[in-house]
């Protein structure tokens, strides 16, 4: 049978530490890992994650339908005058004094 603990953990600014048991280990937070930080894999992790969201949303943007174009309305008729089309026009007159 193998043990686990007592083992050591690294974080990326801070120095190593041992810890006994997984309780130890999971007070210790996400930041700190079983392994050495290494900046070129640490690169390497951080461009795996950007490109798996670009395609997420490129697949996103692949499975949306293309908008349909709107048609052209006709152009709006003249607004009409006021008079009644059968209605005869007034005549002006001079008023005489």
């Amino acid at each position: 049978m193998t043990t686990d603990y007592p083992r050591m953990l690294f974080h990326r600014t801070k120095d190593p530490v041992t810890v006994h048991s997984r309780e130890e280990e999971e007070a210790l937070g996400a930041e700190w890992r079983r392994k050495i930080w290494n900046r070129e894999e640490e690169a390497r992790e951080h461009n795996s994650r950007i490109f798996a969201e670009i395609a997420a949303v490129e697949i996103a943007a692949a499975s949306e339908p293309e908008p349909e174009e709107e048609p052209e309305l006709p152009p709006k008729p003249a607004k009409r005058t006021a008079q009644r089309p059968h209605a005869q026009p007034i005549k002006q007159t001079k008023k005489k004094r």
